[in-house]
């Protein structure tokens, strides 16, 4: 099997594989009951809110470049980090928290940027989003706390047993990650005074904390302090303005006002956060009960929240794609560039 038919096979099962998500997603919807509704729906909303969703993904591309800065890579186009952001959400669709790894790798095809180095800046992406998502579920308690204590209230007690589950699993990472740390940095250091630093395997572990560390160091080392947290801000005022302007597509929920945007912004988060292919089920959950809160019927509320996942959904699939074929093609043209120089 030559190389150009191996291209054509990957490139078809991803296809099959975006199919096989679609149905995934629509599995648990009534198919009448959603093409009746359809009809009524404001497409041109759907629209703008997808043209923020490519805003958003073109500043964190930014973003992720100037973490890339201070290490070296000061060459890197929002263009090529844009493809790769979009490539590791197609593959987060199919298989949860592989999407980071998945944008580092086209990241190595297209800049050949080291895995790890990559890896320490997502880290470090990871970190900020984590503090933005904290700030954005206080800013939503403080300003909707007497609606979000009920939902979160009834939550907890129909799901204790899960979250029980959870806690001690939290517990475990909190004793095992720390123990892991320890146990590299003896390992480091007893290889640092022994025969072991000669060795190929202690040269591979210290090369890969060093490129870690690098990576999680660069937001220290950053030479555009103020365009790193502009950048960041933006991008969740996008996440925000994604959500609130579909409000407007649909006339049951185009009388809700900021307050349901942010509520919404805040456990629709919480629902993509959870370890499952692009937050199927726990976003409806979540987005159909918080809307429940301000007056929304229970199949509104699943509708708007369909409407919003599912053409995020198709978008992601839709660029993904095309981001993945891209990378490939860039990085073919590079290799044949590379080999009439030599």
């Amino acid at each position: 099997m030559n190389a150009k038919v191996r291209q054509v096979l990957s490139y078809s099962l991803s296809l099959i594989l975006a199919g096989v998500l679609l149905w995934f997603v629509f599995r648990n919807i009534e198919l009448e009951y959603m093409l009746e509704r359809l009809r009524d729906v404001r497409y041109e909303f759907i629209g703008a809110s997808l043209v923020l969703a490519i805003l958003s993904n073109i500043l964190r591309a930014y973003r992720w470049n100037l973490l890339f800065r201070p290490l070296g890579y000061t060459r890197l186009s929002v263009y090529r980090t844009f493809l790769a952001v979009m490539v590791g959400y197609l593959a987060n669709l199919a298989f949860p928290r592989m999407g980071e790894v998945s944008k580092c790798g086209a990241l190595v095809k297209t800049d050949r940027v080291p895995l790890t180095l990559s890896i320490g800046t997502v880290v470090a992406e990871r970190i900020v989003d984590l503090l933005s998502l904290v700030v954005v579920l206080g800013a939503t308690f403080l300003i909707e706390f007497g609606r979000l204590r009920d939902i979160f209230l009834s939550l907890f007690q129909e799901k204790l047993a899960g979250f029980e589950q959870f806690a001690a699993a939290g517990i475990l990472l909190a004793v095992l990650i720390p123990a892991l740390i320890f146990g590299f940095y003896l390992f480091l250091r007893s290889g640092a005074s022994s025969g072991l630093r000669q060795s190929a395997f202690y040269l591979k572990v210290r090369g890969f904390l060093r490129e870690l560390f690098e990576g999680l160091g660069s937001i220290r080392k950053l030479d555009n302090q103020k365009g790193f947290w502009l950048s960041s801000v933006l991008i969740w005022l996008c996440y925000f303005l994604m959500s609130y302007i579909v409000f407007f597509a649909l006339d049951e929920t185009s009388g809700l006002g900021l307050g349901a945007g942010l509520a919404v912004l805040a456990m629709g988060s919480i629902g993509m956060a959870t370890p499952v292919q692009g937050g199927i089920g726990a976003f409806h959950l979540l987005v159909a009960s918080t809307l429940a809160l301000y007056g929304i019927a229970e199949t509104d509320g699943k509708l708007f929240a369909t409407v919003l996942h599912t053409s995020q959904m198709l978008f992601y699939v839709v660029a993904g794609s095309v981001s993945l074929l891209l990378v490939a093609f860039i990085t073919k043209k590079d290799d044949k560039k590379a080999k009439q120089q030599l």
